[in-house]
């Protein structure tokens, strides 16, 4: 979407028609959805709607933010570099998901190849040794037992079954589940409650917000339409209800820093700056530069947290291994004092 929106803008601010640039980019596109998408948006412009109420067709493919930013471009006569700022906005917001998502990648890597690792190990390398142990006729101690079984399971189809289960259950019940709003709203309360992990969702979900917030009031968009909409943007339930909160104290007849100051959840300095920036008249560009600082702060927490996460990864495989190392050691050992 944001490479249609990009093309679509650069086509508008070439002085292509609108009508005729989603024509060509409907029958250019390598994209069979986005080119149905482009032909549904030529259709319903042909009949006399605004690209606003043509994207609002189409939920699923567009924003409110986006929709809302188009309906602004449109009566301010410069949808082209509405456009444009949102196509920066949208790549800004992906570049800082791969960055995530980069950061905590290896970690979960580790774990899944060192658990794999660890599972494969009893009915491919130590079988032998568990032969052995049943050839010496001592009493066999319950870890080592219990790792014994964990191996004629393993060498058994049920747990191939079982992950195959598993994997169902998750996508059938626990995906879905999560994905509910008061679900959502309780994993980020906990999170912004747990040391080291706070600060790099709350950093997150800020920086978002600000982006969002600063891109639709250099668009023109009404302050509290902006904080409506960038609430909404960030994709976390309890954002939309602190920007709810924004919206009912500014109707209140208070000042955007007293709004986020009540609501408790953006820090001293972001407050401050915003007061500033109410102060000099130039609210948009100082929020901008707080989600370029927020983005800077991301990073940092995503380096800490990357960085407690190996170690403990590290230690939990290390204390399993030392568990399979003794488990199987102790056997052998009664075998040797008995002789």
């Amino acid at each position: 979407m944001t490479l249609l929106l990009g093309s679509f803008a650069t086509m508008l601010e070439a002085g292509v028609p609108l009508y005729r640039a989603l024509h060509h980019l409907g029958l250019n596109s390598s994209d069979a959805q986005a080119g149905m998408l482009c032909q549904a948006l030529v259709q319903d412009i042909g009949s006399g709607k605004p690209l606003s109420k043509a994207a609002a067709r189409h939920p699923k493919a567009f924003s409110s933010m986006q929709i809302g930013l188009m309906r602004v471009g449109e009566t301010a006569g410069c949808l082209d570099e509405v456009l444009k700022r949102l196509v920066g906005f949208e790549e800004k917001a992906r570049a800082n998901e791969l960055k995530i998502r980069s950061a905590l990648t290896y970690p979960a890597i580790l774990l899944v190849v060192c658990l794999l690792g660890i599972a494969l190990a009893p009915p491919l390398l130590l079988e032998p040794h568990f032969a052995l142990i049943r050839d010496l006729k001592v009493d066999i101690p319950w870890p080592t037992a219990v790792l014994m079984a964990f191996s004629v399971w393993m060498r058994s189809p049920w747990p191939y079954l079982t992950l195959v289960g598993v994997g169902a259950v998750l996508v059938r019940l626990v995906l879905p589940f999560m994905r509910r709003r008061e679900v959502q709203l309780s994993l980020t309360r906990r999170a912004l409650v747990t040391p080291k992990v706070r600060d790099l969702v709350r950093g997150v979900l800020t920086t978002r917000f600000a982006r969002a917030l600063a891109m639709q009031l250099e668009a023109g968009v009404p302050i509290q339409q902006a904080l409506h909409l960038a609430g909404r943007v960030t994709g976390n339930p309890l954002l939309e209800e602190v920007s709810d909160h924004l919206v009912k104290a500014m109707l209140n007849g208070r000042s955007l820093s007293q709004s986020l100051r009540s609501s408790q959840f953006f820090s001293s300095m972001f407050i401050s700056v915003v007061a500033v920036g109410e102060e000099t008249g130039d609210v948009s560009k100082l929020v901008d530069w707080l989600a370029d600082l927020g983005e800077t702060q991301v990073e940092q927490a995503l380096e800490t947290v990357a960085a407690l996460l190996e170690p403990l990864v590290m230690a939990g495989i290390g204390i399993l291994v030392g568990a399979m190392v003794l488990a199987t050691l102790m056997p052998l050992s009664r075998a040797l004092d008995a002789i």
